[in-house]
């Protein structure tokens, strides 16, 4: 997830265990953090636009540059090995449910445009965009229920 190539065990232990603290405290959402964090390259910017306190962000990447240094990997091979490991999109429960509407109404499109990114969801799809972001306020406390 962090693209560490030599893993070292209590020093990247708690370099991990410090960031899901920070991540799970904020309510960041996991999958569009760490594909942004694919593409770090030392411009820390498009990670504080992800509502990240600034404060604990920046320290935590001076710890994650710092550890970066360890490493040979170049930006470019690490960025790659990330890429690979975290996905832009993860399919979501109102993702489906609006696919199951728009199936209902005679339309598949969406149906198709979902299993185009659930075959590879590393890939960047640009025409999904809209799929890679955190879920949309109005479905984050929506109540599943079994209908079986």
């Amino acid at each position: 997830k962090l693209g560490l190539q030599n893993v070292t065990q209590e020093k990247d232990l708690n370099l991990f265990k410090h960031l899901l603290g920070m991540l799970q405290g904020l309510r960041v959402d996991y999958t569009v953090f760490f594909r942004t964090l694919s593409h770090y390259d030392g411009d820390r910017t498009a990670l504080l636009k992800l509502g990240l306190y600034h404060k604990p962000m920046n320290d935590w990447l001076d710890s994650y540059d710092e550890r970066l240094q360890e490493d040979t990997w170049s930006t470019a091979q690490r960025q790659a090995s990330m890429l690979k490991t975290n996905p832009k999109y993860v399919l979501k429960n109102y993702m489906l449910q609006e696919a199951i509407d728009a199936a209902e109404e005679g339309e598949f499109k969406l149906i198709d445009d979902l299993f185009t990114i659930a075959q590879d969801p590393y890939a960047e799809h640009p025409e999904f965009e809209r799929w890679a972001g955190v879920t949309p306020d109005v479905f984050k406390n929506e109540k599943l229920s079994c209908s079986s």
